[in-house]
C-alpha cells in the first residue's frame, strides 16, 4: 500500500514537517535537517478515515511510530534464523492446508 503526506518546508516547532521528522528520528531537526536521510526509514502509521460533507472519505496520517531497536534485532533475528534453515535444507515452519477432495454431484443430487 502507497501512503503519502505533503508538508510545507517548514522547520518551525509547531509544523508538522518537524513533528513528523521528531517521531520518525526520535530527536527534533534543529534548524536544518537533511530529508534524504529519512529515505529508507521504515515506521509504522495510524491512519485516520475522515468522512466530508459530501460523503467522501480520506485517509490521514495520524501518528508515526518508529520501528524500535528491538523490533529491528528480533527481523534480523528471525530472517538470519530462515537462511540457516533453508541452507541446511531443513523443510520450513510453514504448513498447508490439505487440497480440498473434488466433490461429484450425480442426478440423484439435484432436487428438481
Amino acid at each position: 500500500m502507497k501512503v503519502f503526506q505533503t508538508f510545507n518546508l517548514s522547520l518551525h516547532p509547531q509544523s508538522f514537517l518537524t513533528r513528523a521528522i521528531t517521531d520518525i528520528t526520535g530527536r527534533e531537526p534543529g534548524h536544518e535537517f537533511d530529508l534524504d536521510s529519512l529515505v529508507g526509514r521504515e515506521v509504522e502509521l495510524v491512519i485516520k478515515h475522515n468522512e466530508a460533507n459530501d460523503g467522501r472519505v480520506c485517509a490521514k496520517v495520524r501518528t508515526i511510530l518508529p520501528q524500535t531497536a528491538a523490533e529491528n534485532a528480533e527481523e534480523k533475528r528471525v530472517g538470519a534464523m530462515t537462511e540457516k534453515v533453508k541452507e541446511q535444507g531443513r523443510p520450513s515452519h510453514t504448513v498447508k492446508a490439505p487440497e480440498p477432495e473434488p466433490v461429484k454431484i450425480t442426478d440423484a443430487d439435484i432436487p428438481f
